[in-house]
């Protein structure tokens, strides 16, 4: 499946998640139809609950060059 021109706006909060990274976003698509367009707005989260909120931040496997804009990392 093709996934593309998706935008996640406007989200705040912390993640409940038991893992010791920091970071708080990830896009992985397939090797065959690599994501596009993924954009990422507004975006204020923290890792843990009480912490300092961030940007989106994390990892991009099998996008296309260029395909995700507004998250570090990627």
């Amino acid at each position: 499946m093709l996934i593309s021109n998706v935008a996640f706006v406007n989200f705040t909060g912390f993640l409940a998640k038991s893992s010791n990274t920091s970071d708080t976003a990830s896009v992985s698509c397939s090797t065959r139809n690599p994501c596009y367009n993924i954009a990422f707005k507004e975006i204020s989260l923290s890792p843990i609950e009480g912490s300092t909120a961030v940007n989106a931040s994390g990892s991009c496997t099998y996008v296309d060059s260029g395909g995700v804009h507004g998250m570090i990392g990627c």
